[in-house]
């Protein structure tokens, strides 16, 4: 008999743990999600971070004029300047400035080099390392 009230106390605490967890969880994302943490860039106006559902390594924050800060925590923070505009005076001198269009890119990693005449039928690949250096 005491086994019986046990295991009928256990269930509503278990059930009431499980509801405190879930109101405090969902307090804790909604807040996150509410308090931007983009870099305030003088000149500019920030007006939204692009939601990522997946990647966790980096966060892109789109600001008036169609300006765009790539923010890669602990590698570095880049700055896409739309075409025919400067980038912002007083910029921290550690903000990487990519002038837009961008025409060429840095592509370390070879599996992925062997992808992007599948993605982007249009981009040519130019391997200088493999040219002749006599020109043949």
């Amino acid at each position: 008999m005491r086994e019986k009230k046990l295991h009928m106390l256990f269930i509503p605490l278990l059930a009431t743990c499980m509801f405190l967890a879930a109101i405090f969880g969902y307090t804790y994302s909604v807040k996150a999600e509410d308090e931007s943490s983009a870099p305030k860039i003088e000149g500019l106006e920030f007006q939204s971070e692009m939601e990522n559902q997946f990647a966790e390594c980096f966060h892109i924050y789109y600001y008036n004029d169609d300006y765009t800060l790539i923010d890669v925590p602990g590698s570095g923070q880049f700055l896409l300047v739309p075409e025919g505009k400067t980038a912002p005076e007083g910029l921290d001198e550690n903000i990487v400035v990519l002038q837009k269009p961008l025409d060429k890119i840095y592509l370390a990693a070879t599996s992925s080099m062997a992808l992007f005449p599948l993605w982007m039928p249009w981009i040519t690949l130019n391997f200088p390392l493999f040219r002749n250096p006599a020109g043949m």
